[in-house]
């Protein structure tokens, strides 16, 4: 069986997994309701159904394109590892250390998530890793890699903001809870908290900073990519044409720290963080023709 054909077939199972918990839940929420038009229904539960129809869609897309077209599953995919890398943390300490007393901790639950989600990154990587720059001739048997516009790079942000969005203000409750839990137990950790964030308007800031910056850490660290580069059909590339290494990635992340960065582009063709890892973002082959194994890098001209 072929790597493709082993990431559809687990993927399946995984959202059938999720679509069966999902209906499960609906009907212990429905089955003791007899008046309807006076429930309460959590924007989250309906969000739920229409991520499921996305996977559903999303393989669709993957099983008829006869596994040459992924850009809806990896978006999907790195909704889905994004929001695990957000909640499943919290769901652990909350449950391992304030709420010892409640029967919802689970070893077999830790475990089935812990390999769904390895099997995504599993996935994920191995599609992102079959993406290839578009390529310019330069009329003299080199090419160079065709960088993108301003407005590309703004939609990206626009995009990746939006999903950050979707994933945190539903449960946004649920996580400052959580952070009020934290700052009021007894612990190094909590110490350290309370110093950091001595005002609500500290504490904003900081979960900000952190949900963007680990959304980053996630999608373009990790697997190179991004929701907003994967839709507005972009990668990343180092000076070769080639994917960038760890370091490159992680720096990439990072400099988005720096003041104003967000906006550097603005200024230039690229962005500050671009500058200084050395790092381009291009426009993607969608080609079906596989030319990776004409050793790409190696035919490319000096960049811009």
């Amino acid at each position: 069986m072929k790597k493709n054909q082993i990431i559809a077939l687990g993927l399946s199972l995984i959202v059938l997994y999720g679509i069966i918990e999902y209906l499960t839940s609906a009907y212990e929420l429905f089955k003791d309701i007899d008046d309807y038009s006076s429930t309460s229904i959590s924007f989250g539960f309906y969000k739920n159904f229409f991520i499921h129809l996305f996977y559903i869609a999303a393989l669709v897309q993957f099983f008829l394109s006869r596994y040459t077209r992924s850009g809806l599953l990896r978006i999907a995919l790195q909704y889905g590892i994004f929001s695990w890398i957000i909640f499943f943390p919290i769901w652990i300490v909350d449950n391992l250390i304030f709420n010892q007393d409640v029967p919802d901790f689970s070893l077999f639950y830790v475990i089935l998530s812990l390999s769904i989600t390895g099997f995504k990154c599993f996935a994920l990587h191995s599609l992102v890793r079959k993406s290839i720059p578009l390529l310019e001739p330069l009329g003299d048997g080199n090419h160079t890699f065709s960088e993108v516009r301003k407005r590309d790079r703004f939609f990206h942000r626009i995009f990746d903001v939006s999903i950050v969005a979707l994933v945190v203000l539903p449960a946004f409750e649920y996580i400052v809870s959580f952070m009020i839990k934290v700052l009021q137990s007894e612990n190094a950790f909590s110490y350290f908290a309370q110093i950091l964030l001595q005002s609500d308007r500290s504490m904003g800031i900081f979960m900000c900073l952190f949900i963007i910056t680990l959304y980053y850490l996630t999608t373009e660290g990790g697997f190179n990519t991004s929701i907003g580069k994967t839709i507005m059909g972009n990668m990343v590339v180092d000076h070769t044409g080639a994917h960038p290494g760890i370091g490159q990635r992680l720096g990439r992340t990072f400099s988005r720290l720096i003041p104003f960065e967000a906006v550097s582009f603005l200024f230039g063709w690229r962005g500050w963080h671009d500058y200084l890892t050395d790092t381009y973002v291009v426009k993607t082959n969608k080609s079906k023709e596989n030319i990776l194994e004409q050793q790409l890098p190696l035919s490319l001209a000096s960049q811009k």
